[in-house]
């Protein structure tokens, strides 16, 4: 290396933060000869380029903006406050009288590579500054790195500091090139092309391998390091194709959602150590996890580490499932309303939509939540379509496909806690992406019909759980250790030795937001916070008892009114903490649906009390001894009376309301509004007398 080439990458490494790689580096030396000039001269010649302007310094920047921005990129924490302001002062006098960007920075990369690093005040930031000097020319020079794109020359002098040991590392790295895994669950057959020239395609003299029968992936040499984009092959966790791409910085060890969302923010706003701490604090994840050489999988199985490490990484592993869950439906909702054409390309929006507003957090964000997944779609489609009536048929489709996807990332969450036993918990997640991968066909056509609605329908409640226990003896190889892992086939009724009766599942609720997904067994789920008695009103979630026969316990002061309940057909109220009438709050629909074993043991002062809302004709249920009946927006309604001492009270001043008591010797009393003519039915037999 001479004297000239030295200049050129010193001057390279302070102006891009980057090896300058053979072909620049050679470009740029002919530059200078063919001109006469300096490098001082081809330093403001690459200043007025808009690589320089667009992904470092916008000609916006003030002087003192620049000189600050420069100072801090280029000495970071190594030195102290107080030199930090002297340099910006002393690069701003520079620019204020007249000289260019590109001769300040050529003057400054000269500077600090004299100083010692023994210097008290600036050796730190000296021995850093040459050390990546040192690391680029490797690169450049003794290696003839072939990249050109200036995300990969960054990556080659990224991991380089003050301390010699980090320049060992890099020129290892660069020698013997790059091995790791493709996720998803691990990713068979998968092309792995190592990026040289930001063009996406493998090109002559780029490095490209396939990955192995449980994921792995080597790419040899100096050419093994780029950008990392792993496409194809097949989920040996769930026998799935993988569809579209992920990617990952240059030198990283592992490929997946994650890493992909890391590369997507780190093009666009900077380095990828922020990238990696921005996506661990939006989703919530260790903060001292290092995503591009994590691989979640096996962190979670390790049996020779505490259960809060496993714990994190099952944690970054449900994030990257859910990651890639969503990623998927979007695309496939997107493809198929006509967005946009082609499922990597509907893929890839997705990932950079996600990534835009995951950068934008200063919060974790759940990827389960229905208003979350929304934003995303509608975020999604604006950015690739200025069609109104494409638009408009996504806005008609937004609350059904959000939810059918938020119905899938909670299953994700569910299977996260399923057992104490990780593979198993690994199994039923596979299980889970088995579904989704099924569900994503019917979106996509869904989409394309202008109807998702059977997305919803075959997520909720008993639909889904009894689609995930299918799946799950089709679960392949978790945890890479070649061998399948399936989980037992759901049991079967039938059969000459009969069948054991399924278990019952009790359960509460955190919120009044949050839906429930039955079991297959008997769920018993009550309208409170715990055991205790702390009664919940209702927000619109669905309440899905699935398979079983399931239910739902009623607090005194509980109301279901707003929520969506499934597959409940027995009513229990829950006398715990009652003082005088149990009251309980349904829709008219509701109370229609409890159709099997209705528990309610108070008499008396202590009875029960249901307070009808909402429209639909009424049939009492067994041994309630109260119902208070709201307004019907149809001004009619039919009341029938099941039970000899039920009482009926009707608010309503606009209702003509028939009340139905059939054969009963009525012991109740029934109380109508004065304002509307009410009919009373009554049957042969039927005696009102008392």
């Amino acid at each position: 290396m001479n004297g000239k080439q030295l200049e050129v990458i010193q001057t390279v490494v302070a102006m891009f933060r980057a090896a300058p790689g053979a072909r620049y580096l050679s470009e740029f030396i002919a530059f200078i000869d063919n001109t006469a000039g300096s490098v001082e001269d081809l330093a403001s010649v690459l200043a007025q380029t808009e690589i320089f302007k667009q992904s470092l310094y916008s000609d916006t920047l003030s002087n003192h903006e620049f000189a600050s921005q420069f100072v801090e990129n280029t000495v970071n924490s190594l030195v102290s406050a107080e030199n930090k302001a002297w340099a910006i002062a002393a690069i701003e006098d520079m620019l204020n009288a007249g000289e260019s960007r590109g001769a300040v920075i050529h003057w400054a990369a000269t500077a600090l590579a004299s100083v010692d690093k023994a210097d008290s005040q600036w050796g730190a930031a000296a021995a850093q500054f040459n050390n990546k000097v040192e690391v680029a020319s490797f690169y450049s020079i003794e290696r003839g790195g072939q990249a050109t794109s200036l995300a990969v020359l960054q990556q080659v002098i990224a991991q380089v500091n003050q301390d010699g040991a980090s320049v060992s590392s890099a020129k290892a790295l660069l020698t013997t090139g790059i091995g790791g895994k493709v996720i998803d669950g691990y990713v068979k057959d998968a092309l792995v092309l190592a990026d040289l020239n930001a063009d996406g395609v493998l090109n002559p003299g780029e490095s490209s391998a396939i990955t192995d029968a449980t994921g792995n992936f080597l790419l040899p040499g100096t050419a093994g390091f780029g950008h990392l984009i792993a496409s194809g092959g097949i989920d040996i966790a769930t026998g799935k194709p993988f569809a579209g791409s992920m990617t990952a910085p240059p030198g990283s060890t592992v490929i997946n959602p994650l890493t992909t969302l890391i590369d997507k923010i780190a093009q666009n706003d900077g380095g990828t150590a922020e990238a990696n701490a921005h996506i661990l604090s939006s989703l919530g994840l260790d903060k001292d996890i290092d995503l591009l050489h994590f691989d979640p999988i096996q962190e979670t199985i390790r049996t020779d580490t505490n259960t809060t490490a496993t714990g994190s990484a099952l944690a970054a592993h449900v994030a990257a499932t859910q990651i890639g869950l969503l990623v998927n439906q979007i695309a496939a909702l997107l493809n198929g309303a006509g967005v946009v054409a082609g499922e990597a390309a509907a893929i890839d929006l997705a990932y950079e939509t996600l990534a835009a507003s995951l950068a934008s957090q200063t919060s974790a964000v759940d990827l389960a939540d229905n208003s979350v997944i929304s934003r995303l779609i509608q975020d999604a489609a604006l950015s690739a379509s200025t069609d109104h009536t494409v638009l408009l048929k996504i806005g008609a489709l937004l609350a059904d496909a959000s939810q059918a996807i938020a119905n899938l990332n909670r299953a994700i969450v569910d299977a996260a806690t399923s057992s104490t036993d990780k593979s198993t918990v690994l199994a039923n997640i596979a299980a889970v992406q088995i579904v989704a991968n099924n569900i994503e066909t019917a979106m996509e056509s869904g989409a394309a019909a202008g109807n998702v609605r059977d997305t919803v329908t075959s997520t909720t409640g008993s639909a889904l759980t009894t689609a995930i226990a299918a799946a799950g003896p089709a679960v392949g190889d978790v945890d890479g250790d070649g061998l399948s892992d399936p989980l037992p086939p759901p049991p079967t009724s039938g059969g000459g030795g009969g069948s054991s009766s399924p278990a019952t599942v009790f359960s509460y609720l955190p919120t009044n937001t949050t839906p429930f997904s039955g079991t297959i067994a008997n769920d018993v789920l009550s309208i409170s916070t715990s055991v205790a008695w702390t009664p919940l009103v209702m927000t619109a979630v669905i309440l899905d008892g699935g398979a079983g026969d399931n239910t739902l316990n009623v607090q005194d002061g509980s109301s279901i009114a707003a929520a969506i309940v499934l597959n409940f057909p027995n009513l229990t109220f829950d006398a715990t903490g009652v003082t005088g009438t149990h009251d309980v709050t349904m829709s008219a629909s509701q109370n229609q649906l409890f159709t099997g074993t209705i528990t309610a043991p108070g008499t008396g002062a202590n009875g029960e009390k249901i307070t009808i809302a909402g429209d639909g004709a009424i049939t009492t249920l067994a041994n309630v001894e109260n119902y208070v009946i709201a307004d019907d927006s149809t001004d009619t309604r039919a009341v029938t009376v099941t039970s000899a001492g039920t009482s009926i009270t009707a608010n309503s001043a606009s209702d003509a309301i028939t009340f139905n008591l059939g054969a009963l010797i009525y012991t109740g009393t029934i109380s109508g509004d004065a304002t509307v003519d009410d009919i009373l039915s009554l049957a042969t037999g039927a005696n009102i007398t008392s």
